[in-house]
């Protein structure tokens, strides 16, 4: 724009206007451009963690277990380590309780305020699968009522193993009982009622205080003794230690390093097998399985 100049012969201003036009190029990333950058900087153990949460969201995606053997180490001339130091196998990462609950989570078809709830919890959860915070303290944490924190822990203790998320052995032990083929009303009252009487092993009180007989007290004992007081254990690691499932196989051949991805670290999505049926009656081709990688 040109400054504004005076005409002496009619003594007003004019103002001298000229419009240009200016491209300028702007980077604009779209939804799908910024989910696939993100993706790219994870591995594959993010990437994993990544599609669970998905799975677990979406009811249509299935992430497909495969059973794989494990990887073998070779020892190089190089590179020679003693048997004690290292083990010959790679052994792949174990699937943990919080895996196993988010994929039986999955049939639930939870809310996405329950969602919340739940991943809060399992990851409450200590190594022997109780739940050791307080309810009403983890309702407070995801902003949610008492009730529905208790209505989603409910839902929690329903899943495999029997007794997880228990709050007490007490509990953890009436969550299994309730849970066998053929319940023992007797078993359940006493270990509702008269639970810190039976871990004391106190029978003599227990018959005089429930009038059930003695024989039938040590059936009751022995029954318990068969459950399990620490569902959670079974998914620890037995052994310490850490287990790695490389992205990247490297290898020098000839003097050269060579670099290939390892398929087996990147996960394989599927649908769901409870839709496939619809799917095929249906009779649509448009969607066809592939696998992630």
């Amino acid at each position: 724009m040109k400054p504004i100049m005076y005409n002496e012969k009619r003594g007003v201003s004019v103002m001298d206007i000229k419009l240009q036009q200016t491209q300028i190029l702007k980077p604009q990333l779209t939804q799908e451009l910024k989910q696939a950058i993100t993706l790219l900087g994870y591995n594959s153990a993010e990437l994993a963690g990544y599609i669970d949460e998905l799975s677990l969201e979406n009811p249509l995606i299935e992430r497909k277990e495969t059973d794989t053997p494990p990887l073998s180490y070779h020892k190089t001339n190089k590179n020679r380590m003693k048997e004690q130091d290292v083990s010959q196998q790679i052994r792949l990462t174990r699937k943990t309780l919080q895996d196993s609950l988010k994929q039986q989570a999955i049939d639930m078809k939870l809310s996405d305020a329950e969602k919340k709830i739940f991943n809060y919890l399992i990851y409450s959860l200590d190594s022997n699968g109780y739940l050791k915070e307080d309810i009403q303290a983890a309702a407070d944490h995801v902003s949610a009522s008492l009730e529905e924190t208790e209505a989603v822990l409910a839902k929690l203790q329903s899943l495999e193993p029997a007794g997880i998320g228990a709050r007490s052995l007490q509990e953890c032990i009436l969550l299994q009982l309730r849970r066998l083929p053929e319940r023992n009303e007797q078993a359940e009252w006493i270990a509702g009622a008269y639970f810190e009487l039976f871990a004391r092993k106190n029978w003599k009180a227990l018959t005089l205080q429930t009038g059930i007989p003695l024989k039938d007290i040590q059936d009751i004992f022995d029954m318990i003794s068969a459950l399990d007081p620490r569902p959670g254990l079974r998914y620890a690691h037995e052994e310490p230690g850490f287990y790695v499932e490389p992205d990247i196989f490297n290898t020098v051949k000839n003097g050269i390093i060579q670099a290939r991805l390892n398929s087996r670290s990147f996960p394989d999505i599927q649908l769901h097998a409870h839709y496939r049926p619809m799917l095929s009656a249906a009779g649509c081709r448009d969607v066809q399985q592939v696998p992630f990688n």
